[in-house]
């Protein structure tokens, strides 16, 4: 059982932490990043948009358009895809739509998606082809398909291209679409309060498609969109592009607009994928969901470490306090796990750490995490809003401890 919060577990240096975890490199750099937020840009933000956007290393929305920590909420899956019939999908958009009444969402889709041209090869491993085809369908017989394209690849490497171009943005629209049908959605389009973009980045040439017919009604995305610039000029790094991607880590984190890595933990671009979904979430069932898809991906890849980022008192808490019994998606998807915070009167610290400990507990049942076994390191932090205290759940007491400040902060 967890202590309480007044009877947290001694506090942990970065050092002892690397002592007991095979694989830290990215936590190594991520931790220094956090004790230097007190430069962070922190944007306030009356109405907040959210993007859905790709696992992708390369292409982190936060960094592709200027955000400020603050400034927007974020989606992150595998191809940018949005499955309504997808539980996680589902209270995403519900808690975003109906209980924070966003104004504007923005779906930004990239070239050279290495999840979207795995479907359209017929080459995706098994979670991904199953995730991927639950939005876009694939045709034909899928050893005939690769053996079509593959030739096509090497004959004629620019029509090649083209088609991935083509299905890259066939993402784009299928998710728009998917999107839109869900009934408390199409209120919102139909009463004016909310609109529906679409954009795909262009990492080789470091260019922005708008795929709108207009974006007048996007004003927030297009204020956005303006920042590009600063992103090509300063961090755009096209040689990613050419030569793909290596990340050294999984990043697993909720849809706050304070919990956004790349602002909060300095995740520069090629750095580390990032699974962004409600309260940051996951329970592993052995079913084809998005997460469950994204560690075998992530895995493939090459990944050292999974890391979970939680949040004390963020929407877990709302969750557990009753506060969201009013929205049915979002409360469904919140009770899965059997976690038992509903209704228990448990401190946040409490709540958290059980979330957290169901999130890496979880991740390790993942048989790709099991067949990997030491090779891969699962571990989670936890940020805590009031206190600024950085935790570090210790897998020995399954129990937080808070991470002393760095001597040297980057």
């Amino acid at each position: 059982m967890p202590r309480s919060a007044l009877n947290l577990a001694p506090a942990i240096t970065l050092e002892n932490i690397k002592d007991s975890v095979s694989q830290t490199k990215t936590l190594e750099n991520m931790v220094p990043h956090y004790f230097n937020r007190s430069a962070l840009h922190i944007e306030r933000v009356q109405d907040r948009i959210a993007t859905l956007c790709c696992i992708d290393s390369r292409w982190h929305p936060g960094l592709v358009l200027g955000q400020g920590l603050g400034a927007s909420y974020g989606m992150r899956n595998i191809a940018n895809l949005a499955n309504p019939n997808d539980p996680e999908m589902g209270a995403n958009l519900e808690y975003l739509v109906s209980h924070k009444k966003v104004p504007e969402i923005m779906i930004m889709g990239h070239t050279d998606c290495g999840g979207a041209e795995a479907h359209m090869m017929g080459q995706a491993s098994q979670h991904v082809q199953v995730w991927v085809n639950n939005v876009i369908p694939a045709k034909g017989s899928g050893a005939e398909r690769t053996r079509i394209l593959t030739n096509l690849k090497s004959s004629c490497p620019d029509d090649y291209e083209a088609i991935r171009r083509q299905h890259e943005k066939l993402c784009l629209d299928h998710s728009a679409h998917q999107i839109e049908q869900l009934p408390f959605v199409a209120e919102a389009i139909e009463a004016g309060h909310l609109s529906i973009g679409k954009m795909i980045g262009n990492m080789h040439a470091g260019q922005l498609e708008i795929l709108c017919d207009s974006l007048s009604s996007l004003r927030s995305s297009k204020e956005l969109i303006g920042r590009f610039a600063h992103f090509k000029a300063e961090e755009w790094k096209p040689d990613l592009a050419a030569n793909g991607q290596n990340p050294d880590a999984l990043i697993i984190t909720g849809i706050s607009p304070y919990l956004s890595p790349e602002k909060l933990f300095g995740i520069q671009p090629g750095d580390a994928f990032i699974y962004r979904n409600l309260g940051g979430r996951y329970n592993y069932t052995g079913s084809s969901d998005g997460l469950t898809a994204a560690i075998e991906f992530a895995v493939a890849k090459g990944v050292k470490e999974i890391i979970h980022v939680g949040s004390v008192g963020d929407v877990n808490q709302s969750f557990a306090d009753g506060d969201l019994d009013a929205f049915s998606l979002v409360t469904e998807f919140l009770d899965k796990g059997g976690l038992g915070i509903k209704g228990a009167g448990l401190a946040q610290r409490d709540v958290q750490q059980r979330v957290s400990s169901g999130v890496v507990n979880s991740v390790k049942a993942h048989p790709a995490i099991q067949a990997a076994g030491d090779s891969i390191s699962v571990s989670s932090i936890v940020k805590e809003h009031e206190t600024g205290a950085l935790l570090y759940l210790d897998p020995d007491h399954d129990d937080f401890r808070t991470i002393s400040a760095p001597s040297v902060a980057i």
